[in-house]
């Protein structure tokens, strides 16, 4: 059985265990000097304790007691079901049309039913190690998970793929050779926006940018343009018919960019500054707003962190909020409020009309500079779940009041709006098992990761 074997710069600094009695080494003999008289009351002890001793040793030998496994607290009356799942999670997502939850992990996609909470199947998809993003087709049946790939030598374009699975049977239908790092669905065409980064042959030789590729239901390639350097996150606007891609900057002081799109032929409309490392857009439909979450990281940096506000038809910045720290955006269309993750461990509301900030909730641990907070929406429920560390919390979307601490681990969160369960995705504590993975060839198995379905009316 495969045992972790910590890095010894961590094994030096963990502390060491006390002997056992029954690991002693024996005594090799007995010390040369002045033989030590006990006194009476202690030798009648010592008497009585040997006795005790040899009456034991007369005694049927029995197994030795197992050791105790670790206590962990108790899991909060809402868990319905825990299973196991595959080790370094990277995504997971909900398909209430045929209430499944696939849970990305490293080479693998478990299925979950979203209404019991019990693992259905796994199934093993082509990875190259560079994380995965997946997006879900309702209306087709259809799961889109990327895979980035490695980077080749020299810039040299990577060998990542999407892997197509049927909803109802979590098998793979379609593997699509092309690199991603990011998908976008928009669900009334049907088509597939993709980010690749890298290094792009042009007439004019090699140029530093990236790729965001159209695809349309069946995978073929309808348009391809490159945008800038360093693509990340997409948001479709359905509405406008436009595609928003985040463009961080080459350098730390360079600016990054929003780029607009059109969904309908790919073609590029209008780019707009967006901060230093732009790195998560959301749009709402309903107020024709897009927000880009700039994370400024690094030094050099003008700003830690804030929140762009884009009109979705023009294309053209509204106004821009200061954000320490902020790395993540997620929408309720409801209630009309977006809510900002930061790498303090806290979660921003604000207004999605006019941006102004309506409150701020602590929401767990900070694993400054990188949060693992991640957040779900039940826009029909009015709720929304908050996960990152040991717990889940449970906001009013509308107030943001905190309605419940879920005593569960979570370092991914997803709701599924037709049961109205939500899952917590945990990375076990020796889940990154180290460089090999990211070279596509794990040296050992790590730990496996858990999922917790949640109901809050238990």
């Amino acid at each position: 059985m495969y045992r972790y074997k910590p890095h010894r710069s961590i094994a030096a600094t963990l502390p060491r265990a006390l002997p056992d009695a029954t690991t002693l080494p024996p005594p090799r003999g007995r010390p040369r000097g002045r033989r030590r008289v006990l006194p009476l009351g202690l030798s009648a002890a010592v008497a009585l304790a040997l006795a005790l001793v040899a009456a034991g040793a007369l005694l049927p030998r029995q197994a030795a007691a197992p050791a105790a496994a670790p206590v962990r607290p108790p899991l909060d009356k809402a868990v319905v079901r825990t299973v196991a799942v595959g080790a370094v999670l990277l995504d997971m997502a909900v398909d209430s049309g045929s209430g499944r939850v696939f849970v990305v992990s490293h080479g693998a996609i478990d299925v979950i039913d979203a209404a019991t909470g019990k693992l259905l199947r796994t199934t093993t998809i082509m990875s190259t190690g560079f994380g995965a993003a997946i997006a879900i087709d309702a209306r087709r049946g259809h799961a889109f998970i990327a895979n980035s790939g490695i980077p080749g030598q020299f810039g040299a374009p990577s060998a990542g793929v999407i892997s197509v699975l049927d909803t109802r049977s979590g098998r793979v239908v379609r593997t699509i050779r092309l690199p991603a790092q990011n998908i976008a669905l928009d669900a009334a065409t049907g088509r597939l926006f993709v980010t690749s980064g890298g290094t792009f042959r042009t007439s004019h030789g090699r140029l530093l940018a990236g790729r965001v590729t159209t695809l349309d239901e069946n995978g073929r390639v309808l348009a391809s343009v490159l945008p800038g350097p360093f693509p990340g996150a997409l948001a479709v606007d359905e509405a406008t018919n436009h595609v928003f891609v985040t463009i961080a900057g080459p350098f730390i002081k360079s600016p990054g960019a929003a780029v607009m799109l059109d969904a309908r032929t790919g073609r590029i409309l209008r780019a707009t500054p967006a901060g230093v490392f732009p790195t998560q857009a959301v749009a709402d439909a309903r107020t024709g707003h897009v927000f880009v979450v700039n994370s400024a990281l690094g030094s050099g940096a003008p700003t830690l962190g804030s929140l762009t506000m884009l009109d979705a038809r023009s294309g053209r910045a509204l106004r821009t909020i200061p954000l320490w720290g902020a790395n993540g955006a997620y929408l309720s269309t409801r209630t009309g409020r977006v809510f900002v993750t930061t790498s303090y461990g806290t979660v921003v509301m604000l207004d999605a009309r006019g941006g102004a900030i309506l409150r701020t909730i602590a929401a767990g641990r900070s694993f400054f500079p990188f949060n693992s907070l991640t957040v779900a929406v039940d826009d029909r429920r009015g709720r929304v779940y908050v996960a990152g560390g040991g717990s889940v919390l449970v906001l009013d979307a509308t107030t943001g009041h905190v309605l419940r601490t879920l005593r569960v681990p979570g370092d991914i969160v997803a709701v599924d709006a037709a049961t109205g369960h939500a899952f917590a995705a945990a990375q076990s504590s020796v889940a990154y098992p180290g460089p090999a993975v990211i070279l596509g060839r794990p040296t050992a198995t790590p730990a496996p990761g858990q999922v917790s379905t949640l109901d809050l009316t238990r």
